[in-house]
């Protein structure tokens, strides 16, 4: 049966179950009348689950097509028109988070991010900037993603199963509220007996009436009860619809969540990090026989007459607080695991998509970083280039516009950051030691505040000085907002300070004085020229840059240059 077909049947059956109840109110209400009902209405329920089941394939198969194409995209260099790429996570006043294209448009996230979950989104943006890096903690995350790369089959399964309600990536915190609290509808008694009985003794007197005939004491009677469990509803339904209507947006999104779950806890897992977040889920998702009852709420007058004839949503608030007290009070922390194993899957996408890569050698002794063949992750494989490199303390790179100065800044700090994730990095070889991160990239004026960018270069500079842990430091153009003068005397004093301290750092320039810094190394960018065009190569070089090329370019974009 295809799903046009179901559909038809569908409509058939509510057409038919209505002309029977028309015909039964006007001529007859006999047993009969009411059996072809009940056969239409179950012939409805059997339909209604074969079109979510065809429904539910047909999604799958989207999907799993959708998915290909994401890692495609990858590949090709596409993945920059990817719908999220995490811009509310931008920190301005992170130490790196801001300089290093880890949010926002072509970032690292935008580039990674396959969890479909806001707990998924949130963890992955907590393990970039996560702070606990000790050795202990690298090894086991590196373990975790080389299990969860080398199973396949787990992370598309994972990945189709979040893709297939758009709703699963709501925010939960409501819902994850109601499970925690310990507020509950049925605190009295009477309250519980009273909506319990009142449905029973409503469905008796009708089934009473179909088969007693009709009399006027009979249709009171029934009239009567249905008035109180009306009165009942309507005094208990702002309780009922704060708590229904939250899960009920989630939609099947309930039942993926309870797939996820399954998924996760049949998978076998070695990794000491994935055990320890297995071990967290319950051993069944409970929530999936309430999702049907929810689903009911969004067809309007099926709504209405099981609210009428059963406290339909009284019976399921009932149900939720039975479930809270059987273990679902753990909700977030089952939505944190979901979210725990969807970053896990995203980060897999590097080892799964370059094999070539390097998972880094991280040791607490180390004190020098040490790289063969470092290149942009983000950059396309067949446009990137590749360096090798060791920095053993502060180095300066000069090197005129355009050279890669700044991408190289970038460039060792990303593959840092992918290092102290877990994730391999976009080298043959990485060793360095653990590290702080510090950048000071591009800094931005504030109006409002009255600071100008140099003045916020300096107050980005100063968290840097402060820092007392061990630490990398990346700056690009130092003091470039201010005089000569100014700047060369400055950048040479910072350079000083941050160079007696157990530190590594980078810093850019285009002077040579600052070049000239005691007891610094230098390296730099060239380019050369052909023909009147201007080519880069983006391979460091050791020493001091001796070209300039602003004057060429501003020729090349037709800027006319005259001499004084």
């Amino acid at each position: 049966m295809n799903i046009n077909i179901n559909r038809a049947l569908r409509i058939a059956s509510v057409l038919l179950a209505q002309m029977v109840l028309v015909y039964g109110h006007f001529r007859d209400h006999g047993v009969v009348t009411v059996a072809i009902f009940i056969v239409l209405l179950l012939a409805f329920l059997v339909l209604s689950s074969i079109h979510s089941s065809l429904t539910k394939q047909d999604k799958i198969a989207k999907a799993k097509l959708e998915l290909d194409q994401r890692n495609a995209a990858r590949k090709s260099g596409k993945w920059i028109e990817f719908s999220e790429n995490g811009s509310e996570y931008i920190d301005e006043d992170h130490p790196y988070s801001k300089d290093l294209n880890l949010f926002g448009k072509a970032s690292l996230f935008q580039y990674l991010n396959e969890a479909n979950t806001k707990w998924g989104k949130d963890i992955l943006k907590l393990l970039f900037l996560t702070d606990k890096r000790d050795q202990t903690t690298l090894a086991r995350r590196q373990e975790a993603i080389k299990e969860i790369s080398a199973n396949q089959g787990f992370c598309e399964s994972l990945n189709i199963t979040g893709m297939l309600s758009k709703s699963i990536s709501k925010d939960p915190t409501e819902m994850v509220d109601f499970f925690e609290s310990n507020q509950s509808l049925f605190t009295k008694p009477t309250i519980s007996l009273t909506v319990r009985s009142l449905p029973i003794g409503i469905i008796l007197l009708i089934i009473i009436n179909f088969v007693a005939g009709y009399n006027n004491a009979l249709v009171i009677l029934t009239g009567v009860a249905i008035i109180v469990q009306v009165m009942v509803f309507a005094s208990l339904s702002n309780r009922t619809e704060a708590t229904l209507k939250e899960l009920s947006k989630f939609g099947d999104s309930l039942d993926d969540f309870g797939t996820m779950v399954e998924l996760i806890r049949e998978t076998k897992f070695l990794a000491e990090a994935n055990k320890i977040w297995q071990d967290k889920l319950p051993s069944k998702w409970n929530l999936k026989k309430i999702t049907w009852a929810l689903k009911v709420r969004n067809i309007t007058l099926v709504d209405l007459l099981l609210n009428i004839l059963f406290l339909w949503d009284i019976h399921c608030v009932s149900i939720l607080e039975k479930m809270r007290q059987k273990g679902a009070k753990d909700m977030g922390i089952w939505l944190e695991t979901i979210g725990y194993f969807e970053t896990m899957v995203s980060v897999a996408i590097l080892p799964r998509l370059n094999p070539d890569w390097v998972y880094p050698d991280f040791n607490e002794k180390y004190t020098s970083i040490k790289a063969k063949n470092l290149a942009h992750p983000l950059i396309n494989e067949f446009d990137r280039v590749a360096n090798d490199f060791e920095l053993t303390g502060v180095a300066i790179i000069s090197g005129s516009n355009m050279s890669g100065k700044t991408t190289f800044l970038r460039t060792l700090g990303i593959n840092l950051v992918l290092g102290y994730m877990g994730s391999p990095v976009c080298a043959t070889k990485f060793r360095a030691p653990i590290l702080d991160l510090w950048t000071c990239m591009n800094p931005a004026d504030n109006l409002n505040q009255n600071i100008s960018t140099f003045y916020a270069e300096l107050l980005r500079i100063k968290k840097i000085i402060d820092n007392e842990k061990p630490m990398l430091f990346l700056i690009d153009e130092i003091f470039g907002g201010t005089n000569s003068e100014d700047r060369i005397e400055g950048a040479k004093q910072i350079l000083l300070n941050l160079s007696k301290k157990q530190n590594l750092g980078l810093v850019t320039t285009h002077d040579h004085e600052v070049c000239k810094t005691e007891g610094l190394d230098n390296y730099h960018f060239s380019e050369k020229y052909v023909n009147g065009d201007i080519f880069f190569d983006y391979k460091i070089k050791a020493g001091i840059s001796t070209t300039r090329n602003a004057k060429h370019l501003m020729k090349i974009v037709g800027i006319d240059v005259f001499r004084g």
